[in-house]
């Protein structure tokens, strides 16, 4: 017994959250925009490829400085290679351009 929960007890409850584990994933996985801060989010731009918006038509590199967002026709190589991320890694942008 631990913490007053028989074993069967204790195998029912880590059934229960990984199923709830699972659940969340699969809702998580459907997100396209986590928002940071006010004027600050995380957008889905392409399979598995991400931007830091901010204050609208603006996205965020990774020395932290924001770029106008060109028309999708407009936009170069260099500056997607710029400004298109990991889901990790623009959430670590995205807070360290909140800090500042």
């Amino acid at each position: 017994m631990i913490y007053g929960m028989t074993d069967d007890e204790i195998v029912e409850a880590m059934q229960n959250m990984a199923s709830t584990i699972e659940t969340l994933e699969a809702q998580l996985a459907l997100a396209t925009r986590f928002e940071i801060a006010e004027d600050i989010a995380v957008e889905q731009r392409g399979k598995d490829r991400w931007c830091v918006s901010a204050f609208g038509g603006t996205v965020v590199d990774r020395d932290l400085q924001r770029h106008y967002e060109p028309m999708p026709s407009s936009r170069t190589e260099e500056f997607i290679a710029a400004t298109r991320f990991s889901l990790a890694e623009a959430f670590d942008i995205a807070q360290r351009f909140d800090k500042l």
